[in-house]
């Protein structure tokens, strides 16, 4: 029961991939240069905007996203239908983890415990580069786990599996990935007094050359087409946005400064409903008698606990944090949990309370998904509305603007055709020569226009905290 409820749960997440627009800023930035690797045929540099390369993050979502809107056409179904793979290929890799250690039970409690995660339900089916980079993250902890605790046969190709883990995240998101990946094995490694083992019986040599072959020809082809993006993503992205609240140097948008810790805030709501269902559980279970029939995991346990907790410990020093940050530390937590909710004898109030949070996590989506698409909510979130109406409303082709920036929704929707007036100058110009055209205005923005201009405003439509008028029609 517990497998079918994770899985009907993520079949709703399915269907609800396309019910509701692209959200501002991030998924229509990201879906936007997915789109644009497929107009430019530029499967190389991701292009944020007509001559302006993005050099925030590396390809590996944007080539995601690029190969969907390819073969399914520009929808937001298809920008999140390979977030959402990503989602279910994490599960995958939990489930097989523990499949192949012999614990089955403790695989479907974390397996659970994981779907039922708000921040990685939310996640699968998000247009965002977490996804592809806890893909990366996972995969090699797992490889690297059964390369040295699995089959003897197999252990080779496990040490072999978390190197491609490796090389996934680093044209994912990065040299993050061997922070969150590798400090943590090396503390495992310690504690576990296995430095023969990992150090000289593993393929490193061969392990790390396979990750360089599959990633590192991308950063240097990247670096080649556009000079300048190697110190502007290893030095700014990583060490000076850790080190800088509100980091000023951030080419495409701003600091998340927040104060030193906050990353433990955020993982208490990101864990719902499991901060709380998990505790009461094991009130309830207090008494429950051990498995006799699991073997106490401890080693397992630690190596789950060390990797879960260690993102959270290495993100309180940052200063600038978001809740996806949070993403990596599930999968290894929940795993933890599942272990520790295995050894009890108490099967039938832990199926009732992992289904009971499932079910919860769900509803919880399907509910915010319904007020969205029921109340002017995916007016305020996206401007998906505003561009269909321009759209139908565009009889003779007269083309959109915006004024100062063009949101990120708008770019992906118009297919990057969206205009832009930079000043009031340009603007009066253009509506000095009689063009007719469309004109997006932010409520501050038209508080702002002078009377002259004002004047020239018709037909307001409202979405939002947009207004689109109608100038010489």
């Amino acid at each position: 029961m517990i497998i079918f409820a994770v899985v009907a749960a993520f079949f709703a997440r399915l269907l609800s991939l396309g019910l509701y627009p692209l959200t501002d800023p991030s998924e229509g930035r990201y879906a936007d240069i997915g789109r644009r690797i497929v107009e430019y045929g530029d499967w190389v540099t991701p292009w944020i905007d007509q001559g302006v390369p993005f050099w925030g993050k590396p390809p590996l979502s944007f080539w995601m996203t690029g190969a969907s809107l390819q073969t399914l056409g520009e929808s937001a179904f298809a920008a999140r239908l390979p977030h959402f793979i990503a989602g279910a290929l994490i599960l995958w890799i939990v489930y097989d983890l523990f499949k192949r250690a012999g614990l089955a039970k403790a695989g479907i409690y974390s397996l659970a415990i994981t779907a039922g995660s708000v921040i990685f339900y939310v996640s699968s089916g998000t247009v965002m580069t977490d996804a592809a980079l806890v893909v990366g993250c996972t995969l090699t902890m797992r490889g690297f786990w059964l390369s040295v605790n699995g089959e003897p046969g197999r252990r080779h190709k496990e040490c072999y599996l978390a190197f491609v883990g490796l090389a996934i995240g680093l044209l994912a998101k990065g040299p993050l990935v061997l922070v969150l990946s590798l400090i943590p094995i090396g503390l495992w490694t310690i504690y576990s007094r296995n430095l023969k083992t990992v150090f000289v019986d593993l393929p490193w040599i061969r392990g790390v050359l396979l990750m360089l072959a599959i990633a590192l020809p991308w950063y240097i082809v990247a670096e080649l087409r556009t000079p300048g993006f190697l110190e502007y993503f290893i030095v700014g992205e990583h060490w000076q946005r850790y080190l800088q609240k509100d980091w000023a140097g951030d080419l495409y948008g701003k600091g998340h400064g927040k104060a030193l810790g906050m990353i433990w805030v955020y993982a208490l709501i990101s864990l719902l409903p499991w901060t709380i269902l998990l505790p009461v559980l094991a009130w309830i279970t207090r008494r429950a008698p051990r498995s006799d029939s699991i073997k106490p995991q401890h080693q397992m346990m630690v190596y789950f606990a060390i990797w879960g907790l260690f993102p959270l410990v290495f993100f309180s020093l940052s200063s600038n944090v978001l809740i996806a940050y949070t993403l990596p530390t599930v999968a290894p937590l929940a795993c933890l949990a599942g272990l520790w909710l295995a050894q009890r004898q108490a099967d039938k109030a832990i199926g009732r309370t992992l289904i009971g949070g499932v079910i919860f996590t769900t509803a919880l989506s399907f509910g915010a998904v319904g007020y969205i698409l029921l109340t002017d909510e995916h007016k305020k979130i996206s401007t998906e509305a505003l561009v269909q109406t321009w759209h139908a409303s565009a009889q003779n082709s007269e083309p959109l603007y915006f004024y100062l920036w063009v949101p990120q929704s708008s770019k992906f929707y118009t297919a990057g055709q969206a205009g832009l007036f930079k000043d009031t100058e340009q603007l009066e110009r253009t509506i000095n020569a009689g063009k007719p055209m469309f004109l997006a205005l932010y409520d501050s923005q038209l508080r702002a226009m002078p009377e002259s201009l004002r004047s020239q405003l018709k037909n307001p439509k409202a979405f939002g905290r947009y207004t689109l008028f109608e100038i010489n029609r």
